[in-house]
């Protein structure tokens, strides 16, 4: 895996969680010149953060890179978390058994952080080339797992889902939530059981994932716990879009769900009611179904631009490069070059291929009543206006 790429890991994992990219790539550099193999104190400390053997999977570049975040994340969310974010990656890079972070600043250790940042201008020649193109997608779509805490709903057919249901919290105010309200609404609905969503997304962008896709939900109150996959967002439905845009964490985290859902189970990404399934809704338009009078997340939810962070994500180079030991003639073109060769694939099977999206956008069908491609629909049409 080469510099470049892992440069690529580290610039989207810190776009994804919120971060600037130059600290926690300066770091890399410092640590370890981004070369996941390197070594050091005599082979106590291993890969790009030179982490410890506390650490699983050190000399593989992406473990180690979300393994990192993590830690980061995790201060983030303690009262130890500091206004300077070199700070807090130079308290973070402390090494077990070495004096407290307070006691090592203070006594010299501060040559440390120094080395660091004399990194930026490295760093930041990496930013300039791939900050504006590598995707802030992540390895996986949930930050914290606790689907084992629930235990009540029950399993699903996967093939039977047509769409995702966007959802809030009420109580409170995306304004007025923390970075905890999530984790202590998911809680409550653990020892409460009373209700559950799939993915919980909190206004500091952290995932919960409550239950696993192939498990019926407690969320709507009908069949939309059987055919949807749940998300909420922290806030209320009576958020003007205005608030509802001020949280732009929060809506590029739950952005990356939905791509991530929406490539998995070939969602089309666009806004519906539940007439027009499959797409994204919100679970006030389930109340057609019934068992529900919920209206979140309100009329002022900004659809457009959740769905638009997620076809975003879709259009940049992908951030893990390919395997070059797996051969074959698609590994002499480049990241974006492979990307560009999958994009155009996808979008000519969608327009030259039948009809998938529904009776919305058929164009009409032939004598086998089979539809119509895009080419032969359009010449169809043409054909009965020139009459």
């Amino acid at each position: 895996m080469t510099a470049d790429s892992i440069a690529q890991q580290i610039i989207a994992q810190a776009q994804r969680r919120g971060y600037d990219p130059i600290p926690p790539l300066a770091t890399a550099i410092q640590e370890s010149s981004l070369r996941p193999g390197a070594v050091g104190g005599g082979g106590r400390w291993i890969g790009i953060y030179q982490q410890d053997s506390s650490y699983s999977d050190r000399y593989n570049a992406a473990s180690s890179i979300r393994q990192f975040f993590d830690r980061l994340d995790a201060k983030r969310r303690t009262d130890g978390w500091s206004a300077d974010l070199w700070l807090n990656i130079f308290w973070l890079q402390q090494r077990p058994g070495e004096p407290s972070a307070d006691a090592a600043y203070a006594n010299g250790r501060k040559a440390y952080l120094t080395e660091i940042q004399s990194k930026t201008a490295d760093a930041q020649h990496y930013v300039a080339l791939y900050g504006g193109t590598v995707p802030a997608q992540p390895t996986t779509y949930y930050d914290t797992d606790r689907s084992n805490e629930f235990a009540f709903g029950g399993p699903r057919n996967t093939a039977n889902i047509v769409g995702i249901c966007i959802h809030d919290t009420e109580g409170v105010t995306s304004a007025q939530a923390d970075d905890e309200t999530d984790d202590n609404v998911t809680t409550y609905q653990c020892t409460s059981r009373t209700g559950s969503y799939h993915v919980m997304v909190g206004v500091d962008g952290e995932r919960i994932r409550q239950n696993t896709d192939d498990w019926a939900t407690w969320s709507t109150g009908n069949k939309g716990n059987d055919i949807l996959l749940h998300l909420c967002s922290v806030g209320s439905a009576s958020q003007t879009r205005d608030e509802w845009l001020a949280q732009d964490k929060m809506l590029r985290a739950g952005a990356t769900v939905v791509r991530y859902w929406a490539d998995k189970y070939n969602i089309p990404l666009r806004r519906v009611d539940a007439a027009h399934l499959p797409g994204i809704l919100g679970h006030g338009d389930t109340r057609v179904w019934g068992g529900t009078d919920h209206t979140d997340p309100g009329e002022n939810f900004p659809f457009d631009v959740l769905i638009q962070y997620a076809i975003d994500l879709g259009t940049q180079p992908p951030v893990v490069p390919p395997n070059p030991d797996t051969g074959g003639p698609l590994m002499a073109l480049t990241d974006a070059e492979q990307r560009e060769l999958l994009d155009n694939t996808r979008w000519i099977k969608q327009q030259l291929g039948p009809n998938i999206w529904g009776p919305d956008s058929s164009l009409g069908k032939n004598d086998k009543g089979e539809e119509l491609t895009v080419r032969d629909g359009l010449a169809a049409h043409i054909r009965k206006a020139d009459k």
